[in-house]
């Protein structure tokens, strides 16, 4: 498999974490996602534990802005209680479906 046949990426942070290995490595994350998989991928940027909001470092706010300047994506999940997780994986593939659909896609 190479990257050219990826079509979509999920980069997850901990909204726990403002680190160079969490939220303040997206951009590299989202630029190597840009620069090495299909030019029509799809980005969806996961802040993660969300069940432990009340420790937050990242808001809600901050991840929503990042993700809107960015063009990509963007949800709150929680791994421990499921919370998102499903409706994330639903909204990335709407997102490709309807890309087909509309002829706004590479895929063949």
């Amino acid at each position: 498999m190479t990257l050219q046949s990826i079509y979509e990426v999920c980069c997850f942070y901990n909204i726990l974490l403002k680190s160079a290995e969490t939220f303040e490595a997206l951009p590299h994350w989202i630029k190597d996602a840009r620069d090495l998989a299909r030019s029509d991928i799809c980005i969806t940027v996961l802040g993660n534990k969300k069940d432990l909001s009340n420790e937050r470092i990242i808001s809600f706010v901050e991840g929503a802005k990042f993700s809107q300047e960015n063009s990509v994506s963007f949800m709150e999940t929680s791994v421990l209680t499921g919370e998102n997780v499903e409706d994330a994986f639903n909204s990335l593939t709407k997102s490709i479906i309807d890309r087909i659909e509309n002829g706004t896609s590479l895929i063949k």
